[in-house]
């Protein structure tokens, strides 16, 4: 095999590699496109094991609880609207994790002795 075949067959591979990128990225930006919704979302989901869901969907003003196993898709229940928007604004916001916080704590408690003390 020649230098120039070896060159060839290098410039093919990344010019296939380029091709794969673009039509990828190309697909992804049209399908963005299609895949908004203006009157369904889901909002909150919830898995329960491999291929098992339920998803709280907003259809219109109604929220209802769905369940998806593999191929099949069932309505649970449709949920109280009052009592859902009550518990959502109950709810408290989550403190953000403060590693430095902790991280002192545990220096603290901790006694470092050196070797031989």
């Amino acid at each position: 095999m020649q230098w120039w075949q070896v060159v060839l067959y290098l410039a093919l591979c990344g010019a296939v590699v380029y091709l794969a990128y673009f039509t990828t990225s190309l697909y992804a930006r049209n399908a963005k496109k299609y895949n908004k919704c203006k009157y369904l979302s889901i909002v909150d989901s919830l898995s329960l094991g491999p291929d098992k869901w339920l998803h709280i969907v907003k259809a219109g003003d109604e929220h209802m609880l769905i369940s998806v196993c593999g191929k099949t898709i069932c309505l649970v229940s449709k949920l109280d609207e009052q009592a859902f928007k009550n518990q959502s604004a109950e709810q408290n916001p989550v403190e953000p994790f403060n590693f430095s916080t902790v991280l002192r704590k545990v220096i603290s408690k901790t006694d470092f002795k050196k070797d031989g003390q």
